[in-house]
């Protein structure tokens, strides 16, 4: 009897490395060791604990009794993390489960029908080509994509998997960036509205609809007001502000048009620090820019009957050229201490058009590295 107690406390004391083979109720799940204790590993493992007490302390059997009962809330003790554990996790991958097919039903509910040979895209994401089906893109229509911020923005959805189309009056880039980049380029000079106009119309005639716009288009002229010309006030309002208006007006035109509704619906509006803070000589390009910043909440509040958001992101410096020449005073004065690139506001955008993040809407997001909340005073 003591042989044979002795030879299934060898066999038992170092329970936790156990195999699954030696033992079936060790389950390894996702490469987490989550063990499963099965009631009869927990007779064997009260026995062991009995015979060693009994060995060892000599104790009565009355007193052996109530150890027993002991050594059993002992166990289930010792265990009851690694068992809650087990439980926790495989709740959590079933609610997971749930929430990814809950998505991927919304996403059916609108656009092309899941077929067994829908075509997908190819995107590049941490240096892997990965894909992304039909279900899951977006179409998207970027002004002024050609050069800095616009580029960026139309590269970062690219290699995230979207549909992209842009428009800029710059040929030359329009046409590099479309070559790097698999995008869709529209020559198109953004002041004149019927170009404009015509652009998204072919763009929605061929994608039935686009989910995704962002008005990044630009331009500056900083000139003593004295020499700023009532024509060049025009210019600059005619390309950063009246294009925000004409794409908003046409995408809502179109979409109360539509019998079956899309569910999903962004607008990102390029705007400035410059709405808030200036300098002299800036008054056009201020202008237009504290117009982007008001319009974006108008347009939120106006195109939420189709289920569209509308948000602005008003960067600071965002060095698109040149980087490597800034002066070490150039970062060091920016609380984040570096100066801003474009892909900090491409990212921005990308995060804006996530499913779920339909809950902002109306608000104008400062990426400025700090800058706008330093108080400056001249010592």
């Amino acid at each position: 009897m003591q042989k044979e107690a002795d030879k299934i406390f060898q066999s038992t004391c170092i329970f936790d490395s156990v195999s699954e083979e030696a033992y079936p109720g060790y389950v390894a799940i996702k490469g987490k060791q989550i063990l499963c204790y099965h009631y009869t590993a927990l007779t064997i493992i009260v026995s062991v604990r009995y015979f060693v007490v009994y060995r060892f302390i000599n104790t009565p059997y009355c007193c052996i009794n109530c150890i027993h009962h002991i050594n059993i809330l002992f166990l289930l003790l010792r265990f009851k993390s690694k068992t809650i554990m087990a439980d926790n996790y495989i709740e959590r991958q079933q609610e997971q489960y749930e929430a990814r097919k809950a998505a991927w039903k919304q996403a059916q509910k609108y656009g092309k029908k899941k077929t067994t040979t829908s075509s997908q895209v190819k995107t590049e994401v941490a240096g892997e080509i990965v894909s992304k089906p039909d279900s899951l893109k977006k179409r998207v229509f970027v002004t002024g994509g050609a050069e800095g911020i616009g580029r960026a923005i139309v590269e970062a959805f690219c290699k995230d998997g979207h549909q992209v189309a842009f428009c800029d009056i710059n040929a030359v880039s329009g046409q590099q960036t479309a070559r790097d980049t698999g995008a869709i380029f529209h020559p198109v000079d953004v002041s004149d509205k019927e170009a404009l106009e015509s652009c998204m119309q072919q763009i929605l005639d061929d994608w039935k609809d686009i989910d995704i716009v962002i008005n990044n288009v630009g331009i500056s002229k900083f000139s003593s007001i004295t020499e700023t010309s009532v024509e060049d006030f025009d210019k600059i309002l005619s390309v950063n502000l009246r294009p925000v208006f004409i794409t908003s007006r046409l995408l809502a035109i179109h979409r109360k048009a539509q019998s079956d509704s899309n569910p999903y619906g962004r607008i990102i509006n390029i705007c400035s620090t410059r709405y808030l803070m200036s300098e002299p000589g800036s008054e056009g390009y201020a202008a237009s820019k504290g117009g982007i910043y008001s319009l974006t909440h108008a347009l939120a509040l106006s195109l939420s009957e189709w289920n569209i958001t509308v948000n602005s992101i008003a960067p600071g410096w965002i060095q698109t050229q040149n980087y490597e020449q800034l002066r070490p005073e150039d970062h060091s004065q920016h609380p984040s201490r570096r100066v801003g690139k474009p892909e900090d506001i491409a990212r921005m955008c990308l995060f804006l058009c996530r499913d779920e993040n339909d809950f902002i809407n109306g608000e104008n997001i400062t990426i400025d590295g700090g800058m706008t909340k330093k108080m400056i005073y001249t010592e």
